[in-house]
């Protein structure tokens, strides 16, 4: 009849036809207010289940339980949950073991230690449905069902002669976590992965996992490692993982060793996760064979692989910042796959200054034109880090090439490039006279920057060091800018702000009148043509 018919006198007959002498009606009666569901969750339907739940009849009882399961949270009144408490001790096995589904679909509400003990119990029943569906209500009653009286009765499960009680013990005690972190029960999951079910083998792994370090003794890494070996792809993937959430307690020469043999699996996931676990390792990991395997990674068909595998060298930093794993990741800096070139750039971020070549320079540069926002600005970072700690004036100049590049010209990447080296830089004295020219063309068409008091300074004094006349524009630019300006009485050169002026007297006389005739000469012409 469906739906339509759930009104007043509908409910209230099938209530009445709970009490009919006929089962069969007793019955129906029960079904069809299953069958309406939530909409018929009031006091009067559910007082009459739960007399039901006593009925002489176990198929009425096995009927009425399944109509109290099917109304709902509404349903848990503290009259139900005891009427499924004694339902839990019916003679009837299919009534047993609907009242532990029905007390796990109510789950925390029902989390009486009451219940929970009669559940205990439910998982020695002599029917396995009953054991099944007791397990699985405990996972579902969640960490409140944590008790030692709780454990001890899963870990008894996992070793019941039926596969999906021990299944279901283990994705109980996963569920539980740290909590359920005892010698006993990680002694029986090191046993569940020996188990002759891959299902019982996976999801112990699983449960290890989630207990992390609290579970990381020697027999469960051993444990572990040799499920890394093992002939189902899903108990290798949770090995994996399992072994990740240990983190460094876990960074063992066979642990290493099987990750690194897991990097070859011929599943995709499993190469993916034996990666993420690497990564967790860290520096610890970071062994010539590790750096080897995921430099091969960084080449996998697959995306999710290449992109985990420059996250876990990005994790090992500068241990990791080989000759092989910088070219890695800089081919990765184009790889068709965005979360790649991300983590690529990322990854040469971390690495430190061993990063700051040429070619990781370049490859950063064009990932400033990536179609990606986030990749556009961790190459900017990283750019920016290698102004900050790499001063050698090759590297500085591989900077100035790329950003000299048409492309670039009076751009706001090239403003704050240059903040950066004004800023950051202690001396620029020991450049190259290639380099300042660079420098100089690069600074030409730009708006003024927010370069600092200092910065004149610095660029004042590396002009008097060196003698290159490629400094003097520079000197302009900067003073014009902002608003600063320059004295000269004898040798000595005064540089004036608004605020405050510092004197700089130099010994090279030559020098200091260059310094004049520039500036002479620069009154009334453009700026380029002083150079």
């Amino acid at each position: 009849m469906g739906k339509k018919p759930a009104t007043n006198e509908v409910i209230n007959g099938l209530v009445n036809a709970l009490w009919d002498a006929d089962a069969y009606v007793r019955r129906c009666a029960c079904e069809a207010l299953g069958k309406m569901g939530e909409k018929v969750a009031i006091n009067e339907v559910i007082n009459g289940l739960v007399n039901a739940l006593r009925d002489v009849d176990p198929d009425v009882r096995w009927c009425a339980c399944q109509a109290l399961r099917k109304t709902g949270e509404k349903s848990a009144t503290n009259e139900v949950i005891n009427g499924f408490v004694n339902a839990l001790r019916d003679t009837n096995a299919a009534v047993r073991g609907c009242a532990c589904k029905a007390l796990g679909k109510m789950g925390e509400k029902v989390a009486t230690k009451e219940v929970i003990n009669e559940l205990v119990n439910a998982l020695l029943d002599v029917d396995v449905y009953v054991r099944r569906n007791a397990c699985q209500a405990l996972r579902k009653v969640d960490e409140k069902a944590a008790i030692n009286e709780v454990i001890n009765g899963l870990v008894n499960a996992l070793l019941d002669v039926d596969v999906y009680v021990r299944q279901y013990a283990c994705e109980a005690l996963r569920k539980m976590g740290e909590k359920a972190a005892t010698n006993e029960v990680i002694n029986g999951l090191v046993n569940a992965l020996r188990d002759v079910h891959a299902d019982i083998r996976w999801n112990a792994c699983r449960a290890l996992g989630k207990m992390g370090e609290k579970a990381a003794t020697n027999e469960v890494i051993n444990g572990l490692v040799n499920a890394l070996r093992d002939v189902n792809v899903h108990v290798r993937q949770y090995a994996c993982e399992a072994l990740e959430n240990m983190d460094e307690k876990a960074a063992t020469n066979e642990v290493i060793n099987g990750l690194v043999n897991a990097l070859l699996d011929v599943n995709v996931h499993v190469r993916q996760y034996a990666c993420e676990a690497l990564e967790k390792m860290g520096e610890k990991g970071a062994t010539n064979e590790v750096i080897n395997g995921l430099i091969n990674a960084l080449r996998d068909a697959h995306a999710d692989v290449r992109w985990c595998a420059c996250e876990a060298l990005g994790e090992m930093g500068e241990t990791a910042a080989t000759n092989e794993v910088i070219n890695g990741l800089v081919n990765a800096l184009l790889d068709v796959d965005v979360y790649v070139r991300r983590n690529a750039c990322q990854a040469l971020r971390k690495v430190g200054e061993k990063a700051a070549t040429i070619e990781v320079i370049n490859g950063l540069f064009n990932a400033l034109w990536d179609t990606d926002a986030d990749i556009r600005r961790c190459a900017d970072e990283a750019l920016g880090i290698m102004v900050e700690k790499v001063y050698a004036d090759q590297v500085l100049k591989a900077l100035l090439d790329a950003y000299t590049d048409k492309r670039l010209q009076a751009s706001l990447k090239a403003q704050k490039f240059l903040d950066r080296i004004f800023a950051k830089i202690p001396c620029f004295s020991n450049f190259e006279r290639g380099t300042v020219e660079k420098l100089s063309w690069l600074i030409r068409d730009l708006e003024k920057g927010s370069w600092e008091y200092s910065a004149a300074e610095k660029v004042l004094k590396a002009f008097m060091d060196t003698g290159i006349s490629f400094w003097l524009p520079i000197i302009r630019k900067i003073l014009i800018g902002q608003n600063y300006f320059i004295t000269v009485i004898g040798n000595t050169v005064a540089l004036h702000t608004s605020e405050e002026t510092s004197g700089l007297s130099f010994t090279d006389s030559e020098l200091v009148q260059q310094l004049k005739n520039y500036f002479i000469n620069c009154i009334g012409e453009s700026f380029w043509s002083c150079v």
